[in-house]
């Protein structure tokens, strides 16, 4: 967490956005490899500092994967790890070209939302653009696992679609 903690320290005037995608250790680092780099406890402590020295919300971005990360175990979870730190959840459907990876049913999206009120934080749902070109917020990385990469970018203003 050293780079956040330089920000903070430089006081940079820019609100950041934290990737959780879950609270729970194991399932994060089964999604998020940087988990075994830098602890989901450590990035806590990060945040928490922030949000201090911001005297503000910290907006936790939280990648919502059907049947993986949206029970009551893993807002509880979040409950937990945040508890006495102000933030917004700002939730996101996963985008993935792979197909692994499916956004929750609505129904199960409310459930979730319902139980992430254990938080007492703002949650908002953040729509997602840029999925045409593999950029939408909520994908994950998939280039190296038998997803699209991308090639070229069309010239800018063009309605030409990527080559693949």
């Amino acid at each position: 967490m050293p780079g956040i903690r330089r920000y903070v320290r430089e006081d940079h005037p820019y609100r950041l956005a934290f990737s959780i995608t879950s609270a729970i250790p194991e399932k994060r680092a089964a999604l998020m490899p940087v988990e075994r780099t830098y602890p989901l406890a450590e990035l806590v402590e990060a945040i928490r500092e922030y949000a201090a020295s911001r005297r503000t919300r910290a907006m936790l971005a939280y990648v919502a994967i059907r049947g993986l990360n949206t029970g009551r175990e893993d807002a509880q979870a979040l409950r937990r790890a945040f508890e006495g730190i102000p933030i917004v959840i700002d939730l996101i459907d996963v985008t993935d070209p792979t197909g692994r990876y499916l956004p929750p049913t609505a129904e199960e999206l409310s459930r979730f939302r319902d139980e992430l009120q254990v938080l007492k934080a703002p949650i908002a749902r953040r729509y997602s653009g840029g999925r045409r070109i593999g950029a939408a917020c909520g994908t994950l990385e998939a280039s190296t696992r038998g997803g699209e990469v991308v090639t070229s970018l069309p010239h800018p203003g063009s309605s030409v679609p990527l080559e693949r």
